[in-house]
C-alpha cells in the first residue's frame, strides 16, 4: 500500500472506533455496518438532557419513518415474525393484568415489526429512537396498561390480515397518545420549575 505498519494501524484504529471494522483475536479485521444508533443515542441525549422538548421533534420523525413505512413492512411480513408479534402481546397482557409495565416487549414489539422491511438503517434509526425515549426524563407512559397491550393487539392482528390502512391508523392513535403524554408531561415540568423559582424568590 506503500504505507508504514504503523500508519496502516493507526488508521485501522480509526476505522474501528467510529464502528467500521471489529478485531476478532486470532482471526483478523472484518469490515461491519457501523452502529448509526449508537452515535445517534450518545449525540442527542445530550441535546434531550438539556432540552425535554426536543422529544417531540423526535416523535414527529419517528411518525414520519414507521407510517410510511408500515405497508412495506405488512407485505413482507412472515408467520415466524407474526409469532414473535404474538410472543410479544401475550407478554404485555399478562404484565399489564399484573399492573407492571412492559417497555421491553413494546420496544421488541416494534422493532421487531420494522425489521420486516429489511432496512438496516431505518432499524438502526428506531433503536436510536427507543434508547433516547428511555433515556429522556420525561415520563410518557400510559397509565392503563390493558389498553395499551390491546392496541398492540390490534395492530397485529390488522397486521396479519394484511391491512395496511388499519394497522396505520391503529400506530397513529398510539403516537397522538405519546404526543398528548410528552406534552402533559412537559406543562407540569413548567409548572412545578415556575412555582420552585417563586418560592426561591419568596424566601431571599
Amino acid at each position: 500500500l506503500g504505507i508504514s505498519r504503523t500508519a496502516l494501524r493507526e488508521k485501522l484504529r480509526g476505522f474501528e472506533a467510529h464502528g467500521f471494522i471489529q478485531t476478532r483475536q486470532g482471526s483478523g479485521r472484518f469490515v461491519k455496518m457501523p452502529s448509526l444508533s449508537a452515535q445517534i443515542s450518545s449525540t442527542w441525549a445530550v441535546v434531550l438532557r438539556a432540552d425535554p422538548v426536543k422529544l417531540l421533534e423526535l416523535l414527529d420523525v419517528r411518525i414520519l419513518l414507521e407510517i410510511n413505512t408500515l405497508p412495506n413492512a405488512v407485505e413482507r411480513i412472515t408467520n415466524v415474525q407474526l409469532q414473535q408479534l404474538a410472543r410479544f402481546v401475550a407478554r404485555m397482557k399478562f404484565l399489564a393484568k399484573r399492573g407492571e409495565p412492559f417497555v421491553d416487549e413494546d420496544r421488541g414489539f416494534h422493532v421487531t415489526l420494522f425489521s420486516c422491511t429489511g432496512n438496516k438503517f431505518l432499524e438502526q434509526l428506531l433503536t436510536a429512537f427507543w434508547d433516547l425515549y428511555e433515556m429522556s426524563i420525561t415520563d410518557f407512559h400510559h397509565e392503563d396498561l390493558a389498553l395499551v397491550a390491546e392496541s398492540h393487539e390490534r395492530i397485529m392482528a390488522a397486521v396479519a390480515h394484511r391491512d395496511a390502512e388499519t394497522a396505520k391508523d391503529l400506530l397513529m392513535q398510539q403516537f397522538l397518545d405519546s404526543r398528548y403524554r410528552i406534552t402533559m408531561d412537559l406543562a407540569k415540568r413548567d409548572m412545578e420549575k415556575s412555582i420552585g423559582e417563586e418560592l426561591k424568590l419568596a424566601t431571599e
